[in-house]
């Protein structure tokens, strides 16, 4: 079933970037196709600059280490959902950084990615090798976060060490996923 939305506003509403941001959301939305373009590093490797990531929306639960869209304010963030929080709200981070960041009353989330775009290949999320190795590396980050603040290590040289140590175990990680599980893109927006 196709749905189509058609928006007919006055040419200077038009022009402002939040009411253009909010309208081509909500006409995606209700489409049923989401997606978001990586405009930033901290998913990489997983996700670089550049990366398409299809948006599965709905009431699915979200399990430890997915990837998902939050909306925040005019723009959407892309992160790794870690856990709920006790008091609401959940734990979320991007793989380049160790110590995770609370959701906040305004994020909602949009949606889990199940494919991501990287040129003119494909990686499924919902792969159950990937699966286990997104859980895999949320409990390692975890342990490092755990390192960082029982020694109080945020301002010192071994930081440095683990947060190189981070980037190369990520990097090699996710790096071989996308070597050996990724496919040639066939249907762009198969979900």
């Amino acid at each position: 079933m196709n749905r189509h939305l058609v928006i007919s506003l006055p040419l200077p509403v038009c022009k402002s970037y939040a009411v253009f941001g909010a309208l081509r959301y909500e006409a995606a939305r209700l489409a049923g196709k989401l997606t978001v373009e990586m405009t930033t590093g901290c998913m990489i490797p997983m996700m670089s600059v550049g990366d398409i990531g299809m948006i599965r929306q709905g009431p699915a639960p979200l399990g430890e280490g997915d990837i998902v869209a939050l909306k925040r304010c005019q723009s959407c963030i892309v992160h790794r959902f870690l856990g709920r929080r006790g008091g609401g709200g959940f734990y979320h981070q991007g793989d380049m950084v160790i110590v995770p960041e609370v959701s906040h009353p305004e994020d909602a989330v949009v949606g889990r990615l199940v494919v991501i775009r990287r040129g003119s290949r494909l990686l499924h999320l919902d792969h159950p090798f990937i699966k286990v190795l997104s859980r895999l590396f949320v409990r390692i980050t975890r342990l490092e976060a755990g390192f960082l603040e029982m020694f109080d290590l945020e301002k010192t040289r071994l930081a440095k060490l683990l947060m190189v140590w981070h980037r190369f175990w990520s990097t090699t990680l996710w790096s071989l996923c996308w070597f050996s599980l990724s496919r040639p893109e066939r249907d762009r927006y198969t979900v």
